[in-house]
């Protein structure tokens, strides 16, 4: 009774329930103390993760990058590079040689007649071949020009699909 006197006038110091509960209070707060340890490890562990994958992928971006100004320069460099080939050539290009080879070529054109002229003759020539009835006239044409022999031309005329007889 006395201590229940004592208790109700808060004189003792503390409890034996009051002493228990605060083992049990202190045990809880260990375990959850320790649980939260191994949480923030696994925590930083995965973002520490995360962390080296970003940088990762931004290591490889910026790479990818750079290497894609790289190319940008080189293909820069390449195009001047040509522009001044070009512009030397064509500087070069005025020496007296080639203004004499200029120079003929200017004269064959203004003399050439157009009868003359390739694409006339080439027409005219066409014209001759089609108007011909006589197949051995028209191989003689072809020899002459030294682009076939006369077997090889009436072999390839007989295995063309043209119904063409060689000797008309």
């Amino acid at each position: 009774m006395l201590s229940k006197e004592l208790w109700s006038q808060n004189l003792l110091p503390f409890s034996p329930q009051y002493w228990w509960r605060s083992v049990l209070e202190r045990q809880r707060f260990t375990r959850l103390h320790s649980a939260v340890i191994v949480l923030q490890r696994a925590t930083r562990k995965k973002l520490e993760t995360k962390h080296k994958s970003a940088a990762k992928i931004q290591a490889l971006f910026r790479g990818f990058m750079v290497r894609k100004q790289l190319r940008k320069q080189q293909k820069s460099a390449l195009r001047i590079q040509a522009f001044w080939r070009g512009y030397r050539v064509r500087r070069e290009a005025c020496s007296l040689k080639v203004k004499r080879a200029r120079k003929r070529i200017k004269f064959a054109n203004a003399a050439a007649t157009e009868p003359m002229k390739l694409c006339n003759r080439t027409r005219s020539a066409l014209d001759f071949l089609l108007q011909c009835k006589n197949i051995s006239r028209i191989v003689g044409a072809l020899v002459n020009l030294g682009k076939l022999k006369p077997d090889e031309y009436v072999e390839q005329l007989c295995l063309s699909e043209l119904n063409i007889s060689p000797f008309i």
